[in-house]
């Protein structure tokens, strides 16, 4: 039988929003109902008690006692009167403390925070080291469709204080949701990224995911960048970060990436690094680190060697002499690169390239000839085996910078060798043999300059 709720006899206790009704009763009987606002006393159809109870219309918990009833609705008893006990099932125990919770929690809650005028829309931070403290440039909108950007700059002891002085200039609570980037100054790495990098990665407003950069100068002199009479915006500076994924020369970092590289065992972190130019903004080179402290500077071709072997290298240009004169440029189209290491005879790795490009140009070259393709390629691949050998040579074996990873695969593939030398691993890779080796395939020519061919 229905009652006109959908509950069948034999059902489990239920409560609807103002009325609470009891789980025992016989088919052909009406069901005793408890509404808001309402002081009701009955019989228990199924207990042979009595129950009384009041209805409170104030919200959808009842203040109530019953008797007699073993079986009523566990979630509207939550706040029951008296030592009256009563049995159900815990699942309805737990659904009554939900619907309980959350009704406090929409009572409790409320909206205090700052409407968007009151907040500082921040783009881009750049973070120099002063000597005593720290100096943060800032730049921002008054909205999120706001074109034009705003700069400020602040300091203090650290960089949590800088950042929340901005207040004192601005009148406004820095908002961190919006940042595309985050510059550190050539000072700032000098002495050691710790301390400031501490704040963008615990403080809970800010977004670790942020493109990351290093400045060759001052982070202030790069965020105060003017092109064509205004600010240079920090969109145009946050894809400076994506460049390497077109022109092979330069890295991608995020925060993220570079406190992973950190912690992690057998590795060192990298980043893009900018200067400032007459055009704007260009990265340069790529800094490496020991731990948090900038040790030195690797230029693109180092670069493209690093992305190459730790399989970064997406597309770019090689651009190289023919032996039998003449200038022909490579589009790389598909690369991988593979690090593999053997514990024989003592630590050693293999770095294995391999390339395919096309010929996007060939400067008074003769592609007719049947050997062109081959010197192309053997041209190619020393290239790209130079670029890589250069770049272990200055970062690893010279500075004790191991931005390859070449401890991360040891401790991953010879863990018990790894415990063995972790300690000296900075000493060790100046010791270990590295051996390069490249394979580059030309698949077609997309244009050429018919005036140069013979």
């Amino acid at each position: 039988m229905d009652d006109g709720t959908g509950h069948k006899a034999g059902d489990g206790p239920i409560c609807l929003p103002g009325v609470l009704f009891f789980h025992h009763w016989k088919q052909g009987e009406k069901m005793a109902g408890l509404r808001d606002g309402h002081t009701i006393t009955g019989a228990d159809n199924a207990g042979g008690g009595q129950f009384h109870g009041t209805g409170v219309a104030a919200g959808p918990v009842g203040a109530f006692s019953v008797h007699g009833s073993k079986r009523v609705s566990p979630a509207a008893c939550i706040m029951a009167c008296g030592n009256n006990s009563w049995e159900g099932g815990s699942e309805m125990r737990k659904l009554g403390a939900g619907v309980l919770a959350l009704a406090l929690c929409v009572s409790l809650s409320g909206c205090s925070y700052p409407e968007l005028y009151e907040r500082v829309l921040i783009h881009g931070i750049g973070v120099d080291w002063t000597g005593d403290g720290y100096r943060v440039t800032v730049r921002s909108s008054a909205s999120a469709e706001d074109e034009g950007e705003e700069l400020f700059v602040s300091e203090g002891e650290t960089v949590l204080q800088a950042l929340s002085d901005l207040s004192l200039t601005t009148g406004r609570e820095p908002f961190y949701s919006h940042n595309y980037l985050v510059v550190f100054g050539m000072d700032c790495a000098l002495n050691g990224l710790d301390d400031c990098l501490d704040f963008f990665v615990r403080y809970y407003n800010t977004r670790p995911a942020v493109k990351m950069f290093l400045s060759a100068t001052t982070a202030q002199e790069v965020l105060s960048t003017e092109k064509d009479g205004k600010l240079m915006k920090m969109s145009q500076l946050q894809a400076l970060g994506r460049g390497g994924q077109y022109n092979g020369q330069a890295a991608e970092v995020e925060i993220l990436d570079f406190v992973n590289a950190v912690e992690g065992e057998g590795s060192s972190p990298v980043l893009p690094a900018l200067r400032t130019t007459e055009e704007g903004v260009e990265v340069f080179a790529t800094g490496y680190f020991s731990g948090c402290k900038l040790t030195g500077l690797m230029d693109p071709r180092g670069t493209r060697g690093w992305l190459a072997a730790t399989d970064k290298l997406k597309t770019g240009e090689l651009t190289l002499e023919d032996p039998e004169g003449g200038t022909v440029t490579l589009s790389l189209r598909k690369t991988s690169g593979r690090i593999k290491v053997d514990k024989s005879g003592g630590p050693s790795f293999e770095v294995e390239l391999e390339v395919d490009a096309d010929i996007s140009s060939a400067d008074r070259v003769q592609l007719e000839r049947p050997d062109a393709y081959s010197r192309i390629e053997d041209a190619a691949r020393q290239l790209l085996e130079e670029d890589t050998r250069d770049a272990i040579e200055q970062a690893v074996i010279n500075d004790g910078c191991d931005i390859f990873g070449f401890g991360r695969l040891m401790y991953r593939e010879e863990p018990g060798l790894w415990r063995e030398n972790k300690e000296r691993w900075p000493d060790l890779m100046r010791e270990c043999q590295y051996q390069v080796s490249a394979s580059v395939k030309v698949r077609r020519l997309e244009q050429e300059n018919r005036n140069g061919i013979g």
